[in-house]
Parts: structure tokens; C-alpha cells; sequence
């Protein structure tokens, strides 16, 4: 489920059709809002659904602040104020956390934590703003991109995707962090080519952008890419669905053919590194390995 945040604003008419039923609440109990009685969430849920605390909306739903709590509520679109009891849980499952959720209401909406910062999707329509927004992206520290990855990485632990779209990275400038929002179940997972560096860059660098931006950028997420490689590090993914070869294949739009020729020799030298550390039998090569390319990104990047 995509949720964008742009600056569309609902009709009082769709505003109104939003409200929660009585005892609509699952019974949930955490701090703050969810430790409040049903009657009381009910109400704070039911008076945040107006224009001055919307956030954005998707195909099939809307997403509004809930003041002065650290949460919003994601509303469908269609069904909400029905009666569809039966198609939701009462528990938050793994997957649901995943996505931010922290309580689920029976008429369809669920309460999520509010995360601070922007998107990409935001300033499409306004490239200057857009602009600068992904350039501090790009001066942010390797450890925000590795961060995104890790997200990205655990919920491929659980089969679940992360749905590459601008709207689907919040970027908090203030603390340096990037968080991806939106994750589908995929049941036949195993017969999915998962590229997430190639999703992270996609959404990150976007369209339009100019050379050392996006250079700085694609820089990063390789880099983080390259924490997976550390031959001292555990590895907890699978390392051919990272995507190493797609994202140097795919992400420069600045290429020379000496360009293209240096990417083809880092991209080799990569994959080589990916076998290595995947088959767990050649640590001495592995450990030579890994400081060459570090440098050849260096030097290709610069």
C-alpha cells in the first residue's frame, strides 16, 4: 500500500465519512495514547481526521496526525466506518511493525508512529526544493544509508518487500536518518530477484538530479552495500539479493565509455567479493580482496 505524501487536500465531504464506530478499538496496551482507555483513543482518533492534520495520501488510503501524541492513523479510503471485523487481527504481527504499526482498529485504519522528515515525493513538483532536500541526502554519513539497508535487509528476513517509490523513504535532515515506510508480503519470495541498493538509489537520487549529487549518492549506498562484504562481519542476508552488479549497471546516468569500463572492472571485482564471502572457504582472498575495491571506489568516485 503506497502512501505519498504530497499536498493534496481531501473534500470536507470525504472528511466526514471518516469516523471510528464505538468499540471499533482493539484492545491494545503500550505508553502514552495506547495506554488510554478505548473510549478516549476513539475519541483523539476520530477528532485528528481533518484537513489541518493530514499528511498524504495513496491509492487506497489516507494518512493523519494524530496531535500531540508521536502517532498518525492510516484510514482506507473505502472502507473505513464498515463493518469488516473479521478481516482484521488483534495482534500486531512481525510484519506489521515493519511498517510502523502499533495498533489496528476493526474498521480498517491502523495507528502508526509518526515519523519526522520529508520525502522525495514531496518536492517533485518543486525540483529546487527537491534539489536541495537530496543534497543533504548525499552529505549524509555512510552509517544512514547502512542503517536503510539493515531496515530493507530484516524484512527480507520475513519476506516482505520494500515498495520502491519516492513516497517511501522518510528523510529526517535533523538526525541523519532515512526510514523506509511501506513493505508488502511477497509468499512466492524465493522467485524474486530482491535488488534493494538499486531500490535505495532509485528513490534517493530520483530524476533530474545533477552529477556530484547523484555521484555521492550512488557512492554511498554502494557503500553500504560494502559493510555486508567486511570479512570480519557476519553476513545475515543473502548477498546476491543485495544487488550490487544491477545498481553499477543501472544508476549512472553520467557514463563515459572509460567510465563504463572502470564500473565493469569494480563490478567484477564486487561480484568476486560476493562469492567469496558467500561460500565462507577463502578468508585470505577475501581479506585482500576487500581493500582493493575499497579504493577502486575511492578512486572511481571521486
Amino acid at each position: 500500500m503506497k502512501v505519498i505524501f504530497n499536498t493534496y487536500l481531501p473534500a470536507k465531504s470525504a472528511l466526514k465519512s471518516h469516523s471510528v464506530k464505538k468499540d471499533s478499538f482493539v484492545n491494545f496496551r503500550s505508553a502514552d495514547l495506547l495506554s488510554l482507555s478505548e473510549e478516549e483513543i476513539k475519541k483523539r482518533v476520530d477528532s485528528s481526521i481533518k484537513t489541518e492534520n493530514y499528511l498524504g495520501s495513496g491509492v487506497e488510503s489516507e494518512v493523519y496526525k494524530i496531535p500531540d501524541t508521536p502517532y498518525c492513523v492510516k484510514v482506507p479510503k473505502y472502507k473505513f466506518g464498515q463493518d469488516s471485523t473479521q478481516q482484521y487481527s488483534t495482534n500486531v504481527t512481525p510484519e506489521d511493525k515493519i511498517n510502523h504499526i502499533r495498533a489496528k482498529l476493526n474498521s480498517g485504519a491502523v495507528i502508526m508512529k509518526h515519523l519526522e522528515g520529508d520525502t522525495i515525493q514531496k518536492f517533485y513538483d518543486s525540483p529546487a526544493k527537491r534539489f536541495v532536500l537530496q543534497k543533504k541526502v548525499a552529505e549524509m554519513p555512510v552509517e544512514s544509508y547502512t542503517d536503510l539497508l539493515n531496515q530493507i535487509s530484516d524484512a527480507m528476513k520475513k519476506k516482505m518487500v520494500f515498495d520502491c517509490n519516492p513516497g517511501n523513504i522518510i528523510i529526517d535532515t535533523s538526525k541523519n536518518k532515512l526510514t523506509a515506510i511501506d513493505f508488502f508480503h511477497v509468499p512466492n519470495f524465493e522467485q524474486i530477484f530482491i535488488e534493494p541498493l538499486y531500490a535505495m538509489y532509485l528513490v534517493l537520487a530520483g530524476a533530474g538530479l545533477n552529477k556530484k549529487t547523484a555521484l555521492e549518492i550512488e557512492k554511498k549506498v554502494l557503500l553500504a552495500g560494502m559493510k555486508e562484504l567486511e570479512p570480519e562481519t557476519p553476513t545475515t542476508v543473502n548477498l546476491e539479493h543485495l544487488g550490487f552488479a544491477k545498481l553499477l549497471e543501472n544508476s549512472h546516468r553520467f557514463i563515459t565509455k572509460e567510465g563504463e569500463n572502470a564500473r565493469k572492472i569494480l563490478k567484477d571485482a564486487i561480484q568476486n567479493l560476493v562469492f567469496l564471502k558467500s561460500t565462507n572457504r577463502f578468508s585470505k582472498q577475501l581479506k585482500e580482496g576487500y581493500p582493493i575495491a575499497l579504493r577502486y571506489i575511492s578512486h572511481l568516485f571521486k
